[in-house]
Parts: structure tokens; sequence; C-alpha cells
């Protein structure tokens, strides 16, 4: 039977079952809901899950290469998505992960909770049956279970459907500084005489002690990738400066060190290699001094790690570097927003920057299974003493 084929495929008995449920919603036309689990399965889906996320215009961070690089480095959450077919083609997904803790089955959206995350649905329709979909599928889950869904838009259609069939609880995941730009106006408009005046200055002082400057953007996966390990290295002598460097000193977490020092490699590879990653480089005398590696995605563009070496504070690198990037992003004719991601710090909120806030929602399949959830998110605050030294402070 075709509910059996669901339950077995949900509760996952074989990991890289799939299970298949049709009918109606409503008055909406025929779907097909299927449940993939595990890596092999889901890559059977890659070409249309791809095709779906570029039309949808998920963000960068959502985008398929991406994500599945993100849970190759995280092999103990297993890949469990929904995927909803009309007329044999994928026309909505919930890309999730699952991770089976103490008798509870956790859900939630791949990659770092501050990060963009998407449902990619390609109209009301089709995401109303993404909705009904998942809610059926995690009802037939015998364990308790928990979903989380992190950082999300406020419109999501989706998000709107899950929440007539489910039971959630929304929470704000912060908010993300954006500039919008408007056409017509110029680049002054967005970067304020204080900050031009300290730029000239900053500028001043490289000349006066004849430092030789280089700024240079690249879209070339190749050159993005020599340039990482010099990111690395900047990032750790930043993190040190900062005082972030706990993991990297305490024995116990050094693998954890070195696991996101691969994560940060293959995951920026990907980015370039799907065509979505833009780098600048600042160098001066040759050394890198700044960078902002950034993603476009639907005319957006996200500045997804920035950071500057402290070796060259006094020329003030970084905002040399920052205010590049407002330039070329105002310069070009297909971004008509620059979000600078997550966080509040005092460069975000100038040259007109509004705050763009996003969502998470949770649903659990009992009162009992949302308490024990959370306990064990207070447990983790309590017990969390810092942050691995590529994640972004809490904002």
């Amino acid at each position: 039977m075709a509910t059996s084929r669901l339950t077995s495929a949900v509760e996952g008995v074989h990991s890289g079952d799939s299970g298949q449920v049709s009918g109606h919603v409503g008055a909406l036309p025929v779907t097909t809901s299927e449940v993939v689990i595990g890596p092999e399965a889901l890559m059977n889906h890659a070409g249309a899950l791809d095709s779906l996320l570029k039309v949808t215009h998920a963000p960068a961070t959502a985008r398929w290469l991406p994500v599945v690089t993100w849970m190759r480095h995280n092999p103990m959450q297993t890949p469990w998505s929904v995927l909803v077919r009309r007329d044999g083609e994928v026309v909505a997904a919930a890309l999730l992960v699952r991770v089976f803790r103490r008798g509870v089955y956790r859900f939630e959206t791949p990659c770092e909770g501050h990060l963009p995350s998407w449902l990619p649905s390609r109209d009301a329709h089709s995401a109303k049956a993404l909705a009904v979909a998942l809610a059926r599928s995690l009802r037939a889950i015998r364990n308790p279970w928990v979903l989380h869904l992190r950082c999300l838009e406020l419109a999501d259609p989706a998000v709107a459907a899950i929440t007539e069939e489910l039971a959630v609880t929304h929470s704000d995941n912060g908010v993300s500084p954006r500039i919008n730009f408007s056409s017509g106006e110029p680049l002054t408009a967005y970067l304020s005489r204080n900050t031009r005046s300290a730029l000239a200055k900053a500028h001043n002082r490289i000349k006066n002690a004849g430092l030789a400057i280089e700024m240079r953007w690249t879209r070339e996966p190749e050159e993005i990738d020599a340039i990482v390990p010099e990111i690395l290295r900047l990032c750790l002598k930043r993190s040190s400066q900062l005082g972030r460097d706990v993991a990297v000193r305490a024995n116990a977490d050094y693998r954890s060190y070195l696991a996101d020092c691969a994560s940060f490699v293959d995951v920026v590879h990907s980015y370039g290699e799907a065509g979505l990653a833009r780098l600048l480089t600042l160098r001066l005398n040759g050394q890198l001094a700044s960078y902002a590696l950034c993603l476009e995605s639907a005319g957006t563009m996200l500045v997804y790690s920035n950071m500057m070496s402290p070796d060259w504070a006094r020329y003030s690198a970084g905002a040399i570097s920052n205010a590049e990037v407002v330039r070329t992003a105002h310069s070009d004719g297909g971004i008509h927003c620059l979000d600078w991601g997550a966080g509040l710090q005092r460069y975000k909120l100038s040259g007109g920057a509004t705050l763009h806030p996003h969502q998470n929602i949770h649903a659990w399949s009992s009162e009992m299974a949302r308490g024990a959830w959370v306990w064990t998110q207070r447990a983790r605050q309590i017990a969390s003493s810092g942050h691995r030294i590529f994640q972004r402070p809490p904002s």
C-alpha cells in the first residue's frame, strides 16, 4: 500500500527508501508527495531540485550545491526531504535533515542557523501541497518529533501553509541590515559624508606610508579556491585578536576546529562552482589586508564572510573593502539589494540600511516533545561558552 510505504520511509526503517502518496489538496490539482531519506536517495533527485531552487529564486545559501556540501560535512544529520510533484515535475520541496537522539526525531533546515533558508514552491497550490505532505509525513512517525525551520522569509507562502497544517510557534531569527538601491540614486546616497571622509584619510595614510594597494574582484572558482587558505589564516589571526580562539587552543576542540576549516573550504568551493560567489581582496604590499566573500542570487548580494587582518588595522583596510562592496553592488544593474548578513555592527547600519527580519518556526508531536526540546535548548545555552571560529556571534 502507498500509505504503508510512506510510513516505512518516514520512520527510516530503510535509510534509502522513499514513499509516495497521491491525492487532492482541497480543490487543488492532483499532486504526488514523496519522502526521500538518505544522501544516496536524495542525489537521485539532484537535477530536479537544483532546477526548482533556481526557478523559485532561492537565496544563494539555500542552493543545491552548497546544501549538499554542508550535508556531506555533517554525516550525523541524515538528509530527510519531502518532495511534491505535479504532472511528474517537482513543484515544491522541503530539504531537511533528521537527527535521532534519546528516542526523539529532530527535523531542521540544513546549514548554519543564521543563513537564509528556503522552502521552494512554484506557486501557492504547490506550497499548500507541500505543507499537507510535510504534516502528513510527520504525523506518521511513531516516535516523538520536533520540527525546527530556521531563518525563513516572513512572507514565505510555504510557511503560511505549514502554519495552517501544524500547530506551530514562531520566533525571531534576528535581522540582517540591507541596503535597497533606488534607481537613479547616486553612490553618495549610500556612502555617508563621514564614511567618504574616513576613506580619504585611510587612502592618504596608505600613500604616505609608501604602501602598494591592490583591490581586485574575481568570480573564477579556481582563483577563489587558491585564496581560501589565506582567508583561513587571516580569520585565525583576527579571531585570536578578538579572543575567539578558545576552540583552537583547547586540545579537546581542535578536531572541531579542523572540521570547520574543511567545511568552510568545501562550501566556499561549492558557491564558486555554482557561479554564486564573487570575492574581493584588498592587498597592501602584496599581503591580504581584508576580504569580502559575497554571494549573488535573485538580485541580492549577500556578504557571506568579510574580515580585516589586524596587521593592517591602522590603514582601515576593512572600511575600504566594505565601501568597495557598496560601490560594486550599486554599479551592478543586476543587483538591487545589498545584504550585510546577520549582526548589527556599526558599519552595516550606515548608508540608509534597513533591518530585514527572518523567522523560525517550530512544531512538536506533543506537548511533552515540546517541553523536552525547550529544556534541551536551555541546557545548550547554559553549556555554551562561546562560538566556533567561523560562526558569527549571536545577533
